[in-house]
Formats: C-alpha cells, sequence, structure tokens
C-alpha cells in the first residue's frame, strides 16, 4: 500500500461516518495561516538540498511513533442532543481514529518511510507503508513546518502532498494535524507522536505497530 492510500489519506474510514455530520463541537481558534507557496521540488532536488536546508529540517529528522488523538470534551458536547444512531457513529469514527498507530522516520538524506495502522469502524485492521521524498519549510508559528511529500508510483508518475507538523519546545514531540469532515474535524484531530531513542529504518517495525 502506498504511503498516499495511508498517512495522506487517513480519514478516509473516519469520513464514512463523520461526514454526514455538519454540526456539534466549537471549532478551535484559527491558526496563524502558513505560505501559500507550496514546493514544487522533484524527489531529486529535494534530497539535494538537505545540506543547504540543515537548519529547518533537524527537529524533524529522527523516528517518531504515536497515535491518534481527539479533544475529549469536544467529543462529548459533539453527541449531546444527537439522535442514537448518530452517536453512535460519531462515538465509532472517533474510537477508530483514536486507534491508529503511526511510525514516521525523517532522514537526512531527504527520504521519509511512513507506517501507519487504522482499525476500521467494522474492526477491520488496515495497515501501510510508503517512502517518499520530503521537504520541509518552517510556518510563521515557532516549531511549525508544512512538509511536502513526494511519492514516485510504479508507473513513473508522482504523488504529491502536504501536511502540518508541529514539534514541542523540547524536541520530543511531533503532531501531525489532521484534516477530518464533519465534527471530528471541529474536535482539533491529530496524530501525537514521540520521538524514539533508537533510530532503525520503520521498515522494521515499531513495537507491535507492523506485524
Amino acid at each position: 500500500m502506498s504511503i498516499s492510500k495511508t498517512i495522506f489519506q487517513l480519514g478516509v474510514t473516519i469520513a464514512l461516518a463523520a461526514s454526514v455530520l455538519t454540526t456539534g463541537c466549537a471549532r478551535p481558534a484559527p491558526e496563524a495561516a502558513s505560505s501559500p507557496e507550496e514546493s514544487r521540488s522533484t524527489p531529486v532536488a529535494m534530497a539535494g538540498h538537505v545540506k543547504e536546508e540543515a537548519a529547518t529540517r533537524h527537529e524533524l529528522i529522527g523516528v517518531w511513533w504515536g497515535t491518534g488523538v481527539l479533544d475529549q470534551t469536544s467529543v462529548a458536547q459533539a453527541v449531546e442532543g444527537l439522535s442514537p444512531e448518530t452517536q453512535r457513529q460519531v462515538s465509532a469514527a472517533a474510537e477508530s481514529f483514536l486507534a491508529t498507530e503511526m511510525a514516521i522516520e525523517f532522514k537526512v538524506d531527504g527520504q521519509m518511510e511512513t507506517a501507519v495502522e487504522v482499525i476500521s469502524q467494522t474492526g477491520q485492521r488496515e495497515s501501510g507503508m510508503g517512502i517518499a521524498a520530503w521537504e520541509a519549510t518552517p510556518t510563521v508559528t515557532p516549531g511549525e513546518y508544512r512538509v511536502s511529500a513526494v511519492e514516485v508510483q510504479a508507473d513513473g508518475s508522482s504523488v504529491t502532498d502536504h501536511k502540518t507538523y508541529r514539534v514541542s519546545t523540547n524536541g520530543q514531540q511531533l503532531t501531525l494535524l489532521v484534516d477530518l469532515p464533519g465534527l471530528l474535524g471541529q474536535c482539533n484531530p491529530r496524530i501525537v507522536l514521540q520521538r524514539q531513542e533508537e533510530s532503525p529504518s520503520v521498515a522494521s517495525g515499531q513495537g507491535d505497530l507492523l506485524r
């Protein structure tokens, strides 16, 4: 399974239940907007820029592992006053997202490896891995980066996506902001990852994430 079908489309199974829900949680205050200019670099060019960008990329480089997180108070508020069936849908979507496990390795050579495991609302375990070239651009928010990742497909074409990551002040925690539709999208969905002391390839697995 490609990276574009895992980390970059993480909300697909969640969206099946959440997309029909349009009211609920209060949306958090908007963050400062990141630059509208997105990188158009090729994977080769991205890897070649490592030395020049080392000063802004060093916080991300390393191995990270974590799980899905939602604001529980917001989720509880979201289901108040809804029909029993809608409450069930919201709860199932939330549980599915919270069960997400992810491992990411940002490498100094401009490559990133990602492994993700999701338990669908039907209880089915789905997992995937991917390798892509990455490039990080700092936003106006300290410790926040807009990461462009390019994965080359088997047919030679490439898939590019952009995600926002935030590094904690002590450099030990990484937060991936996740876009979800409907109610859960208004409850600050994110993947919170902790820096791992060892630096093996993600392909070797982190704990029981990959079997």
